[in-house]
């Protein structure tokens, strides 16, 4: 019985020992852009506020016009990582909205982040 108290209380402890996210923002807005200068991008940044290392295990865009980077090292408790978003301008106008979904080894698994632009096409000539 003993044995088994022993067993509960070091899974209860492994259960509280978690990698913990805590993000600086869940937007960016880039303003008005035109289409003619190109790409722009943002970073927004994941610090570790649990006690186990935190992994991106990865991102979801849900448009060809924005690609991402992570950090694939793990991120040690009170480090901080970074997500790159890249928006392409190239053939979109006015109000731009886009989620980005970041997954991470916490709970819950899923954030979903935003990216606002309002874009200026290219004048024809």
């Amino acid at each position: 019985k003993l044995l088994s108290v022993a067993f509960m209380l070091l899974l209860s402890l492994n259960a509280m020992a978690a990698a913990e996210v805590e993000y600086s923002s869940i937007k960016h807005d880039f303003g008005t852009i035109n289409e003619a200068n190109g790409k722009v991008s943002c970073i927004f940044e994941l610090k570790n506020v649990g006690d186990e290392p935190l992994v991106i295990l990865g991102v979801h865009v849900t448009c060809g016009c924005t690609t991402y980077e992570f950090d694939k090292d793990p991120i040690h408790p009170g480090e901080k990582g970074n997500v790159k978003i890249t928006l392409n301008p190239a053939g979109r106008e006015g109000t731009y909205i886009k989620s980005i979904h970041i997954y991470t080894n916490t709970l819950p698994k899923k954030k979903t982040v935003r990216i606002h632009s309002f874009i200026v096409p290219k004048e024809e000539d």
